[in-house]
């Protein structure tokens, strides 16, 4: 760590933030969040820890703008992912959640990060930070992901892709809260007959997601 002066334009403010994103980053991938103190960012960023409090004043504050910093590059990617496959694919509920499952799979921090979105991350953060993040995110919804859903289910408006948005979002975040047991623990419930209880995320977010949204839009249908 180096003795660091004090980000005088928005260039050198939003390069300082990218920075401790950056190492909030890494710390999730090699520790538990709870695990994770403020120090721990210090190790790794070219300032010292009193400088970090003046972007954020606290750990939820740093996880909760990396949410909204992974959100967009999920979006983006998907976007790429899911317009390309609707193209080259026959375009269907079956489709969509295979390829949308298997996007959201693959994102293990951004599952974790939203996982613990309402029930820790928003609980400590200050309303500046909440409001830019949820801009953030709405942000990356709407320029990303309503279009590609768009060519999935083109009877709906933007209006219903958005709350089919945010309802396959919120199941991911109780499902993958529920899929968090180590393997020890795992082949505890199997020894004791308990195993109908271990959820694997892929197959059952998967089986979920087709589940709604043939409801969603049967319903749509009859409307």
């Amino acid at each position: 760590m180096t003795e660091w002066e004090r980000a005088r334009t928005s260039e050198q403010k939003e390069s300082r933030e990218k920075e401790i994103l950056q190492a909030a980053k890494r710390l999730l991938e090699e520790k538990s969040y709870e695990s994770i103190r403020f120090s721990d960012l210090a190790d790794l960023v070219t300032f010292s820890r009193a400088n970090i409090y003046k972007y954020f004043d606290s750990k939820e504050e740093v996880y909760l703008s990396l949410l909204a910093d992974e959100i967009l590059k999920f979006a983006i990617g998907a976007e790429e992912i899911l317009n390309h496959k609707a193209i080259s694919q026959s375009i269907g509920i079956d489709n969509f959640c295979s390829t949308w499952t298997d996007l959201l799979s693959s994102e293990k921090n951004l599952l974790l990060l939203l996982s613990m979105t309402g029930t820790i991350l928003e609980k400590n953060c200050s309303d500046e930070i909440l409001l830019q993040s949820k801009t953030s995110m709405n942000i990356a919804i709407q320029n990303h992901l309503i279009p590609s859903f768009s060519l999935y289910f083109p009877t709906l408006s933007s209006l219903e892709i958005s709350e089919l948005i945010n309802n396959l979002v919120v199941f991911a975040n109780g499902l993958y809260s529920l899929c968090g047991l180590n393997e020890n623990q795992k082949n505890l419930l199997r020894a004791n007959g308990m195993e109908d209880l271990i959820s694997e995320f892929s197959s059952s977010y998967k089986r979920i997601t087709k589940i709604y949204l043939q409801g969603f839009l049967n319903q749509e249908k009859e409307i």
